[in-house]
């Protein structure tokens, strides 16, 4: 593994050693929100016994530059990948590379050493790498674990910086995105979804609700407050099923008091109002929220899609957790 060459691996590594027990470990760096403390449990968990200014550098959108992941009052830094070709490599094909002596990459912002790097993956793609300036071989298979471990906390720290810029700060719901941001620390799933179903009854004042998820062909309740199974899956709009026509459109949909009847209800329980809501992440839906009976949403759509969004985030990581755990 100390030659040099990009995507190399170490054959039956050694299992890598941390100070305290694996799943504590995965748990504290799915559950970090702050980038201070990211760095914190980065450094702690590098291996070796020297302190290392280990760094993560997000792969930008053309996939042909590096960008260094800035830690607070840091100015950008950007690497491009033309002037370093085994890192282009590693960023193409993935894998891990680890030098006997450092290799400087020199860019308009200054110079990046590096004796070791590791591909970060998430999601099946490669989203950037993990560069350390010095790092002994016989620490290469630890290391490739924090690097596992720092993929998603990093992908889930930017999606929730992003989302914390984009929320409207006059809204008057502002307390129930804080308590949705609070959630995101949850990684046990059941009791997750039975937390954001209860938030969103709550915000609309539903009288029954459930969330969703599709599997297969169909829809699945994951969790039911009044709302049973048999009647969701009766529920269509225009010969759709509810789920489906929700994720298609990407984007609430409601039914109002009073309006003609948009929503086939054949098991005759009464909905006089219907609320669904899809959880958009990366890559797919995972599942729809369903309030019936609503009192009234009028003006709060854009705060109850915030709230998704850290839903969908929350779930997405409480199923990364679990995944890490059973490797």
């Amino acid at each position: 593994a100390g030659d040099g060459r990009a995507g190399q691996a170490l054959v039956n590594p050694p299992p890598p050693d941390f100070p305290e027990p694996f799943e504590a470990v995965v748990r504290q760096f799915m559950e970090v929100l702050d980038r201070r403390e990211f760095y914190r449990l980065l450094a702690r968990f590098w291996p070796g016994e020297e302190a290392v200014e280990v760094r993560l550098w997000l792969l930008a959108q053309s996939r042909s530059a590096l960008s260094r992941h800035p830690r607070e009052g840091e100015e950008a830094f950007v690497l491009p990948l033309a002037a370093a070709p085994e890192l282009r490599e590693l960023c193409a094909r993935g894998g891990d590379a680890c030098w006997p002596s450092s290799r400087t990459y020199v860019c308009p912002e200054g110079s990046v050493k590096v004796a070791a790097a590791f591909s970060l993956r998430y999601q099946g793609e490669i989203v950037g790498l993990l560069l350390a300036p010095r790092l002994e071989v016989r620490h290469q298979a630890s290391a490739r674990r924090v690097a596992d471990l720092c993929a998603p906390a990093v992908m889930h720290l930017e999606m929730y910086d992003s989302l914390m810029r984009d929320i409207s700060f006059r809204d008057t719901k502002l307390e129930a995105i804080h308590e949705m941001a609070g959630i995101f620390r949850n990684l046990d799933l059941d009791r997750l979804l039975a937390k954001i179903l209860e938030m969103f009854l709550g915000i609309l004042g539903g009288e029954a609700g459930a969330l969703i998820t599709k599997e297969g062909e169909g829809w699945r309740t994951r969790i039911e407050w009044g709302l049973r199974q048999e009647v969701v899956a009766g529920l269509r709009v225009a010969g759709r099923p509810l789920g489906d026509f929700v994720v298609e459109h990407g984007e609430p949909w409601m039914m109002k008091a009073g309006e003609p009847a948009a929503l086939e209800n054949p098991s005759g329980m009464n909905i006089a109002s219907c609320y669904a809501l899809p959880l958009l992440v990366t890559g797919g839906v995972p599942g729809v929220v369903l309030a019936v009976n609503v009192d009234a949403t009028c003006g709060q759509d854009e705060v109850l899609t915030s709230i998704s969004r850290f839903a969908a985030m929350a779930l997405e990581n409480a199923r990364l957790c679990q995944e890490m755990l059973e490797k």
